[in-house]
């Protein structure tokens, strides 16, 4: 299983090599075997999601941002998901409107490639549906 963060890479090796480097809260990485430390750790760092810092959010393009003011940043996929996560959150709160949630949902969905609906509607599946029962009887 492969790590979904560097940190989480690096807490695995140091799992694995130096368990007595452990830090308090990772000392429930020890009841891991060493073939699924050696997994995670071994995962290629290139391409996993790295923490934003304020210098680096502060050199992105406004398009980087799915919401109002700067927010919710999507310059990857990794930030696109977690800005929908909280949208929605927010959202379910009373913190954004729904307007708000589906503007930042939008962004999202092109950052992620979703170019329209994820799902079908309710009416194509139940014609679906249908043609299927029609093509069993005939």
């Amino acid at each position: 299983m492969p790590a979904v963060s560097k940190k989480q890479a690096i807490a695995m090796a140091i799992a694995e090599h130096e368990p007595s480097k452990l830090y308090g809260r990772n000392k429930s990485l020890l009841g891991m075997s060493h073939q699924q430390l050696h997994d995670f750790a071994a995962t290629p760092r290139k391409g996993l999601p790295v923490k934003l810092t304020t210098k680096t959010r502060n050199k992105l393009p406004a398009s980087s941002f799915a919401g109002p003011g700067r927010s919710y940043p999507v310059e990857d996929k990794s930030h696109a998901r977690n800005a929908k996560a909280r949208a929605s959150e927010m959202e379910h709160k009373g913190k954004i409107s729904k307007s708000e949630e589906a503007h930042i949902d939008a962004r999202v969905d092109k950052v992620l490639g979703h170019g329209g609906p994820r799902f079908e509607s309710k009416h194509n599946v139940q014609n679906a549906h249908s043609h299927a029962e029609k093509m069993a009887h005939s």
